[in-house]
C-alpha cells in the first residue's frame, strides 16, 4: 500500500490542553502557545517498521516560533513531549517516510516547566520512563541564519531532552552510525523560575547512543547560586560539542563563530563508560562549574581550544572531604586514556571563594598519554596526576608537553593512589634529547614539578647554550625531579589539530584517506624507533641474560666475591632491580662496600623507591649513611638513561598517531569495529584491550569479550592487588552481560546488585571501581567524593594572581612536633618569599607571653626547652608583617 500521510499547520493559537495528544502525523505549528496541566502530555508516535504493511510513516512535530508551558495557575510541571521510535529501525527519511518520530524545533521554540522537555523514549504504564522500548525517535533544533533567534529553547525543565537506549545500524551494512539527533543553538536554562524547590538534574541526558550534535547551545544554571546539576550528563554515549556559524560562509569570520557554553553547573558534560564511543568538544566555554569535563573509563575523548574558568568545589564534596581537601576541577579523568587535551585555557573563575581549584585531574590511565599545549594560571594545581599513570614500562605513559604555567601554587602534581599497595607515577622520563618537553614554568612556586610518585622522573628541559641550566624554562622548585638540559634544540610546539601534527597543516578530527595512509607511516616508522631500540635495551640488560646472572648470585660462594663483583660491574649500569635485590641479599658473599659499589653503579635503578626501601628494610639494611649516599646517587645519568629516553620519545611519536587513527574511527558518522579492534591491537596495553572488550559487547559478542578479558592476566603478569582488580573488573563484564541477556539495563538492579556495586566502587581504584562508581551515580543518584591528597597551603582565594601577592595572603606557615610535648618540641616553619624574619610568641591561658623565638629565612626549625615549663594548655603565634598563624602547644610531661 501507498504511505498514509495526514498534514496539519496550525498557526497563532492559544490553547490550555488538559490530556493527552498523540502524533501519528506531520504537525506544524507556527507561533502557537500551548499550556498544558499537570499530567498532560505530547506523544509524536513511531511508523511502522520496514517491511510492514501499511507503510506508516511516523509522526513528525515541528514547532516553528512555538511554546510549550505548564498552566500558569496550576504552578506544577507537566510530562513534556514523548517521541516514540522503533529501536530495530534505522533513522532515515526515504520517499519521505520515517520509521521513527521526530521532533523539528526553530525560531526560539520553547519548551518549560515540564518533567522531561523532550523524552526520545515512552513511559510505563506507571508513568516511569522505559530505557529500551520505542527508543530511536530523534529531534532536530535548526538554526535560522536570517534572524537572531534560538533553534530550540528549553527552559526550567527538570530534565530538558532525554535520549535513550538506541543503536542506528542499517541492515545489510556494517557498523553503527550516528544519531540523527541534532541540537542546534539551543538554550538550556534553570533559573528562578523553576518550579522545584532545588534542581539536580540535566540539561542534556544521553544513555547508550553515538553520534549526538550539539552545535552553538548554550548551557546555563542561575537556579542556585551555587554549582549545581549537569549540562550534559550521559553514560556510555558518543556526543559532539561544537560551535556554529552564526551566517552561511566558509570559513566562519571570528566575529560570527559561536560557541557552545556551559555555566554554573556541579559537572557542565559528565560521560561515564564512554566505551566504546568517544566525546568530541572543541572551542567551548566552561565557566563557574565545580568540573568542567568529568570523564570516567571513557577513552578517546578530545577537548580542544576550550576555556575552563574554574567555580567552587561542589557543595557535597566540601561536606564530605576533611581539612580542606575538596577541590574543583577543569578537566578531571579516572581509568580513561587516548585523550587528546590541547590548546585549551584553564583558570579560576573571577569571584570564586578560598578553595583548591585544579586544570586537569588524571588518574590511573595505565597508557602512554599526552597532555599538550594548554595554559595554566592562578590556580592551585595545574595539572594532578593520580596513581598508576603509565603501562607495563615507566618511560611509556603520561607526560606533559607545551604546557605554559603562571601564578599556580604548583604546575606539575603527581602523587599516589589510595590502594592498599600505594601505586603512583607518570612517564619518566618526559622529553628527550630528540625533542625537549617545552613546558614553562611558574616564577616563585611552591613547585614547579611535584613528584611524590614510585621513582624519580627525568625532566628534559631546552637550553640555549652549554651551562645555561637556569633558564625560564625550568626554574629549580622540583622534588624528585632530574633535570637534563638539552642544549640548542627547542620544541617549536606546534598545533596538532586544526592546525598541526607537528607539520602545520590544517587536519581535523576525522581523517581523510590520503592523511590516515600519512599518519600510518609516522606510525610504522615510531614503532619501529621504539623497537629497535628496546631490543638494544633487552639485550644489555642483565647481559642479556637474567636467569643466569641471578643463578650465578644464588650459588655463589664467599670465594666467588671478586669475580662476581667484577661480572655485576662490567653488566652495569644495565642490572634489573632483580638482579640488585638478590646482590644486596647476598651478605655471605659480598661486604657492605662491594654490595654499595654495585649498586652506585646503577643510578637509574636507585630512582625507583621499590629497590631503595628494599635496602633500607631487607634483613641485613644497609647503613644508613650508605642510603644516603645512594639517594644522592640516584640523580645520575648513563647510557641505560639514555636508551630509556629514546624509547619513551619514539613510544609518544607513534602511540599518537595510532591515537589520531583510532579517534578518528570513533568520531566517523560510521564506525568500523574490525579496523578500531586492529588499531587497538597495535596499540597493545591494558587501556586497549579493554575498549576491544567493550567494542565486542556493543556487538552482543560476549564469547570473545569474556576470552580476552579472561587472558589479561597472563597477557600482563598481574600479581597481588592486580589481580583483585582484575576479579572486579570480571564481575562488572559479568553483571553487564547478565543484565543484557535478561533484557535488563542498569536501572533495573536488585539490592543484592547494588551491594556488590557499592563493594566494588569502595574497594576498587581501577577500571571496575570507574565503571560501579558511574553506574551508582547515573542510575541510582549516589556521589562520591574526591578529595586531593593535601590540605589547604595550596588554596587559591582570587583569579589570576600573582605568586607574591598569593604569599602576602597567606602569610607564614608552622608546625609543632611532637605535640602533646614532654622535655622539648619544635617548630617548624616556613616564612613566604621575599619576607625573611619574623617571631614566634608563645603565651600561657592568661594570655602572658613566656617565650619569644626569632625566625628567620624561607624555613628553619626552632627548639623550645620545655623542661622548666608546668604542664598545661599554651598558644604559640607565629608573626610577620601584620601577619599571623596560631595554634594550640599541650605540655605534659
Amino acid at each position: 500500500m501507498e504511505p498514509k500521510y495526514l498534514k496539519f499547520t496550525i498557526t497563532n493559537l492559544q490553547w490550555i490542553s488538559t490530556t493527552l495528544y498523540h502524533l501519528p502525523f506531520t504537525v506544524t505549528l507556527n507561533n502557537c502557545n500551548y499550556q498544558f496541566m499537570p499530567g498532560a502530555k505530547v506523544i509524536v508516535e513511531q511508523g511502522s517498521a520496514p517491511g510492514v504493511t501499511p507503510v506508516i510513516s511516523g509522526g513528525l512535530l515541528t514547532l516553528n516560533g512555538t511554546t510549550f508551558s505548564s498552566v500558569t495557575a496550576c504552578n506544577g510541571f507537566w510530562k513534556g513531549v514523548e517521541v516514540w521510535g522503533n529501536p530495530s529501525s534505522n533513522q532515515l527519511v526515504q520517499n519521505g517516510v520515517c520509521a521513527q518520530g521526530r521532533i523539528v524545533m526553530r525560531n526560539s521554540a520553547t519548551i518549560k516547566d515540564a518533567e522531561i522537555g523532550v523524552l526520545l523514549a515512552s513511559r510505563n504504564a506507571n508513568g516511569t520512563i522505559n530505557y529500551t522500548e520505542k527508543t530511536g525517535g530523534f529531534i532536530k533544533a535548526e538554526n535560522d541564519y536570517a534572524n537572531n533567534t534560538y533553534g530550540g529553547r528549553f527552559i526550567n525543565n527538570t530534565d530538558g531532552v532525554v535520549i535513550l537506549s538506541y543503536h542506528h545500524t542499517i541492515q545489510g551494512l556494517s557498523g553503527e552510525r550516528d544519531n540523527l539527533s541534532d541540537l542546534t543553538d539551543c538554550l538550556f536554562e534553570v533559573n528562578a523560575g523553576y518550579l522545584g524547590a532545588a534542581w539536580h538534574n540535566t540539561n542534556l541526558y544521553m544513555y547508550d547512543v553515538k553520534g549526538v550534535s550539539v552545535n552553538g547551545c548554550k548551557f546555563v544554571q542561575t537556579k542556585s547560586t551555587t554549582p549545581s546539576g549537569h549540562g550534559i550528563n550521559a553514560y556510555r554515549a558518543g556526543f559532539r560539542v561544537k560551535p556554529l556559524c552564526s551566517v552561511q560562509s566558509a570559513p566562519c569570520q571570528p566575529q560570527y563563530v559561536v560557541k557552545s557554553s556551559f555555566e554554573n553547573f556541579a559537572k557542565g558534560i559528565n560521560l561515564i563508560w564512554g566505551n566504546p564511543y568517544a566525546m568530541f568538544v572543541d572551542n567551548t566555554i566552561f565557566s563557574g562549574n565545580s568540573r568542567g569535563v568529568s570523564l570516567e573509563h571513557s577513552n578517546y575523548a578530545v577537548v580542544l581550544n576550550s576555556t575552563f574558568s574554574i567555580g567552587k568545589p561542589s557543595a557535597l564534596d566540601e561536606q564530605l572531604c576533611e581539612d580542606g581537601t575538596a577541590a574543583a576541577y577543569g578537566i578531571y579523568m579516572t581509568a580513561s586514556t587516548g585523550f587528546a587535551i590541547e590548546e585549551n585555557n584553564f583558570t579560576k573563575a573571577q569571584g570564586a571563594p578560598l578553595g583548591n581549584y585544579i586544570g586537569i585531574y588524571i588518574a590511573e590511565t595505565q597508557a602512554t598519554d599526552q597532555v599538550y599545549k594548554n595554559t595554566f594560571t592562578g590556580l592551585s594545581y595545574g595539572n594532578y596526576a593520580v596513581g598508576k599513570n603509565y603501562g607495563v614500562f615507566q618511560e611509556n605513559g603520561l607526560a606533559y608537553y607545551c604546557n605554559e604555567n603562571s601564578g599556580n601554587w604548583r604546575d606539575f602534581n603527581v602523587v599516589k593512589n589510595d590502594n592498599i599497595t600505594p601505586t603512583g607515577g607518570i612517564q619518566d622520563p618526559i622529553g628527550s634529547t630528540q625533542l625537549p618537553a617545552g613546558n614553562t614554568f611558574t616564577d616563585n612556586a611552591n613547585s614547579n614539578f611535584y613528584n611524590d610518585g614510585d621513582y624519580w622522573i627525568g625532566y628534559y628541559y631546552y637550553a640555549p647554550t652549554p651551562g645555561n641550566t637556569n633558564t625560564p624554562y625550568y626554574p629549580d622548585a622540583v622534588y624528585r625531579v632530574t633535570r637534563e638540559p638539552v642544549v640548542g634544540i627547542q620544541n617549536q610546539c606546534l598545533s596538532h589539530y586544526g592546525g598541526g601534527g607537528g607539520s602545520g597543516s590544517d587536519r581535523e578530527l576525522v581523517l581523510t584517506p590520503g592523511e590516515k595512509q600519512q599518519i600510518e607511516m609516522v606510525f610504522a616508522t615510531g614503532l619501529s624507533e621504539y623497537n629497535n631500540v628496546r631490543t638494544l635495551y633487552e639485550n644489555l640488560k642483565d647481559g642479556g641474560n637474567t636467569n643466569a646472572i641471578l643463578s650465578d648470585i644464588e650459588t655463589a660462594w664467599p670465594n666467588d666475591m671478586w669475580a662476581l663483583r667484577t661480572e655485576l660491574l662490567g653488566t652495569s649500569p644495565h642490572l634489573s632491580m632483580e638482579v640488585l635485590k638478590a646482590t644486596a641479599d647476598k651478605t655471605n658473599v659480598f661486604p657492605e662496600s662491594v654490595i654499595f659499589e654495585i649498586m652506585a653503579a646503577n643510578p637509574d635503578e636507585l630512582k625507583k623507591d621499590a629497590l631503595m626501601e628494599y635496602l633500607e628494610e631487607k634483613e641485613n639494611p644497609l647503613p644508613e649513611y650508605l642510603i644516603d649516599i645512594l639517594k644522592q646517587l640516584a640523580v645520575g645519568s648513563t647510557y641505560k638513561t639514555v636508551l630509556r629516553q629514546q624509547m619513551g620519545h619514539y613510544n609518544q611519536l607513534n602511540t599518537r598517531a595510532a591515537y589520531d587513527i583510532l579517534r578518528s574511527i570513533l568520531n566517523d558518522s560510521v564506525t568500523d569495529n574490525t579496523d578500531l579492534r586492529n588499531w587497538l591491537d597495535n596499540i597493545g596495553g591494558i587501556r586497549a584491550d579493554e575498549q576491544i572488550i567493550a567494542s565486542y559487547m556493543s556487538e552482543g559478542n560476549y564469547t570473545d569479550a569474556l576470552s580476552l578479558a579472561a587472558m589479561m592476566p597472563l597477557l600482563y603478569n598481574y600479581s597481588g592487588i592486580e589481580l583483585t582488580e582484575h576479579d572486579y573488573f570480571m564481575g562488572m563484564l559479568n553483571l553487564q552481560i547478565n543484565l543484557e541477556q535478561q533484557e535488563k539495563t542498569m536501572f533495573d538492579l536488585d539490592t543484592i546488585e547494588i551491594a556488590n556495586l557499592e563493594f566494588i566502587a569502595e574497594n576498587s581504584t581501577g577500571t571496575a571501581g570507574a565503571q560501579a562508581k558511574g553506574i551508582l551515580e547515573f542510575a541510582y543518584g549516589y556521589h562520591f567524593c574526591n578529595c586531593i591528597t593535601g590540605n589547604t597551603t595550596g588554596y587559591k582565594s582570587s583569579g589570576n594572581v600573582n605568586y607574591a601577592a598569593y604569599n602576602n595572603v597567606f602569610g607564614p606557615e608552622v608546625e609543632v612536633n611532637p605535640n602533646p610535648a614532654g622535655e622539648w618540641t619544635t617548630f617548624n616553619y616556613t616564612l613566604p618569599i621575599n619576607n625573611s624574619q619574623g617571631v614566634i610568641k608563645i603565651s600561657d591561658v592568661n594570655g602572658k607571653t613566656i617565650e619569644t623565638l626569632v625566625v628567620s629565612g624561607t624555613q628553619g626549625q626552632k627548639v623550645w626547652d620545655t623542661r622548666k615549663i608546668n604542664n598545661g594548655v599554651y598558644f604559640y603565634t607565629i608573626e610577620m608583617n601584620g601577619l599571623k598563624k596560631s595554634g594550640k602547644i599541650v605540655i605534659s610531661k
